[in-house]
């Protein structure tokens, strides 16, 4: 499934668990995510030059239908398209960094997950910013971690 060049990671049960990790500035209102203010790999985005940039996939993409990134579809609402295609997200989790003054806003998981398991398709997981249960634009100064765990690997499984 993926072709990266994963580190070995310890401490997890069972083979072919890939971990993405990254952040990004949420967006005061409409427009595209800052680039240069997103951290992580795996879903779009590689330094170049010393900056990080959105790139463009390759000819010989293995996910040719899906485009990598994140994205503002909605108030308080992103998608991250990762780049890879994968059998399936065993958890998803985000946090909504705020200024020291706090805030009542936080940043949950949307369901349905979408593009695992799919010939190449590479999955897509929503976020949402919530202010109680209303979607809403982040603040300034604040940012979305998240943390995705993804199976990689048929071993121990039925085969699909």
């Amino acid at each position: 499934m993926s072709n990266r060049n994963h580190d070995k990671l310890h401490g997890l049960i069972g083979p072919g668990k890939i971990i993405v990790d990254g952040s990004f500035v949420p967006l005061t209102g409409a427009g595209t995510v800052d680039a240069t203010k997103v951290t992580g790999l795996g879903f779009g985005y590689a330094p170049v030059k010393g900056v990080m940039a959105l790139i463009t996939p390759p000819q010989n993409n293995p996910i040719p239908l899906s485009t990598p990134g994140i994205v503002r579809t909605g108030t308080g609402l992103y998608t991250i398209t990762f780049e890879d295609p994968y059998l399936e997200v065993v958890s998803f989790r985000c946090d909504l960094a705020v200024a020291a003054a706090g805030s009542a806003l936080r940043a949950v998981p949307v369901e349905p997950i979408t593009g695992t398991s799919t010939a190449n398709t590479a999955p897509t997981i929503t976020i949402v910013i919530l202010n109680g249960a209303t979607p809403t634009d982040a603040a300034a100064s604040q940012r979305v971690h998240f943390h995705a765990v993804f199976r990689d690997s048929t071993t121990r499984y039925q085969k699909p």
